[in-house]
């Protein structure tokens, strides 16, 4: 009788036990996957992470790319508003020395006038 009780009382054990450490294989092997996961998912939110600050630094690059272009275009504009203003001011000369010579040469005929009326009354 003592037998048939321990041999009922192992199968009854190791029925128990075999399921347990499959169980916890199982419970294991999951929670491995879950970590696995957990880890895949952290990798990808990195990268989107990385990209995003990518991607932002790309944007801020662009950013002062266009800054860059419009400094620059700006600084065009203001080179080329210094060259029309030293142009303005070189025609502002020119149109002086012209008037000036102008006179001068109102000044030499009224000389040359005068000297011919002073000779005719001479």
């Amino acid at each position: 009788m003592k037998s048939i009780q321990d041999r009922e009382y192992n199968n009854k054990h190791n029925h128990e036990r075999v399921p347990s450490c499959l169980y916890l294989v199982n419970h294991f092997n999951n929670k491995a996957k879950a970590t696995n996961s957990m880890l895949k998912l952290y990798a990808k939110a990195n990268s989107t992470n990385s990209m995003l600050k990518l991607y932002a630094k790309a944007k801020a690059t662009n950013s002062m790319l266009k800054l860059y272009a419009k400094a620059n275009a700006t600084n065009s504009m203001l080179k080329l508003y210094a060259k029309a203003n030293a142009t303005n001011s070189m025609l502002k000369l020119y149109a002086k020395a012209n008037a000036t010579n102008s006179m001068l040469k109102l000044y030499a005929k009224a000389k040359t006038t005068n000297y011919m009326l002073n000779y005719m009354l001479i």
